[in-house]
């Protein structure tokens, strides 16, 4: 009798692991779009914070000091600004590393692993995000001498590898085997 209910919870146990392992295999589309709005989101709102606390330190170094809800209120702001750029190219991003996350999860075996890959194609979309950018904000195909900026570069590289790792960890259960 004890084996027989055993045998029924391991059996119930390994149905519900299988019902879950063809979930997770039936929609990759799914989670890979629920990274992509996520990294938008967040590439959207550092971008932003980054610049108003770049504007606040050089009011601060100019003898001014603004206030907390000042830089909240320029945030929110800047947040319609910065949603065009960086949102739109951290979902394209995000859809794009997700994609190879998600063609790669037989190898990524622990959380370690999928932070390390994730923060790699961060690394990679934060080089490229400067030439998107040049794309994006300007009228000329040839005017892409931003591109070069190595400013841009210091501040694109962490917020993209910081997006790209806060990306994964929501999803971490779906890719780690």
């Amino acid at each position: 009798m004890i084996e027989n209910s055993l045998n029924q919870s391991s059996s119930k146990m390994g149905r519900i692991a299988t019902e879950t392992a063809q979930m997770t295999r039936t929609r990759p589309l799914a989670l890979i779009l629920k990274a992509g709005v996520f990294a938008a989101l967040l590439a959207t709102l550092l971008s932003a914070v980054t610049i108003e606390l770049l504007a606040a330190f050089a009011d601060r170094v100019n003898g001014s000091a603004p206030r907390l809800s000042d830089i909240a209120k320029a945030t929110v702001f800047l947040c319609a600004i910065t949603v065009v750029p960086a949102g739109l190219f951290g979902f394209l991003a995000a859809v794009a590393a997700g994609t190879v996350l998600y063609l790669r999860r037989d190898r990524i075996r622990s959380v370690r692993r999928l932070l390390v890959e994730s923060a790699a194609a961060g690394l990679v979309m934060g080089c490229l995000f400067p030439v998107f950018d040049a794309a994006v904000n300007s009228l000329a195909v040839p005017s892409f001498r931003s591109w070069l900026s190595r400013y841009e570069l210091v501040f694109c590289v962490p917020v993209a590898i910081l997006c790209a790792l806060l990306s994964a960890l929501p999803f971490r259960k779906h890719v780690v085997r």
